[in-house]
């Protein structure tokens, strides 16, 4: 789980980096904030999970409670940011950005699997 965030944190930078000469500085804090959005979350939500994996009951009970944390948590940092910079965020870059740190875990998660 720790290597799927620093492949968030990885992705995002290197978006925004990529972001920054293209577009500008709006759109390069605008789609790092988007994946900031996925990716704090989960960091949390690992940070609860490695509390609660002592014994498979906790760990379940655990799980359970990481994700429902990690998808509050994720909403209400959308809302946030909607609410209160909705003028200064670019939002083609916000959104790329928050796609891109959510769907880093389905790849790692297939390179698992698949063995590539």
């Amino acid at each position: 789980m720790k290597k799927i965030i620093s492949y968030q944190l990885l992705v995002v930078a290197l978006f925004g980096l990529v972001l920054y000469p293209i577009w500008g500085q709006e759109a390069a804090v605008s789609g790092v904030i988007g994946g900031l959005c996925y990716a704090v979350p989960t960091a949390i939500a690992v940070l609860l999970l490695n509390l609660f994996s002592q014994s498979p009951l906790l760990s379940y009970a655990g799980f359970l409670m990481a994700e429902g944390l990690k998808i509050a948590l994720a909403t209400v940092m959308l809302l946030l940011i909607m609410f209160f910079f909705h003028s200064q965020i670019m939002w083609l870059p916000f959104i790329i950005g928050l796609f891109l740190a959510s769907h880093i875990v389905f790849i790692v998660f297939w390179k698992l699997n698949h063995g590539e």
